[in-house]
């Protein structure tokens, strides 16, 4: 998933929520996450400790 330029992937499900975490999470170390249930984010957390990504 793509949004406002970082890219996440997929990390669990619960019912309806979706947690996805930053795509660099392992090589920069990055925190921020998303949580949505459908297509709608109802959270995030944490800043991203790098620029976004071009493509």
């Amino acid at each position: 998933m793509k949004l406002k330029g970082y890219w996440y992937t997929r990390h669990s499900v619960c019912a309806s929520k979706v947690k996805w975490l930053c795509a660099d999470s392992r090589v920069m170390t990055c925190r921020a996450l998303v949580v949505t249930i459908g297509r709608t984010v109802i959270h995030q957390h944490n800043r991203h400790n790098h620029p976004p990504t071009l493509n």
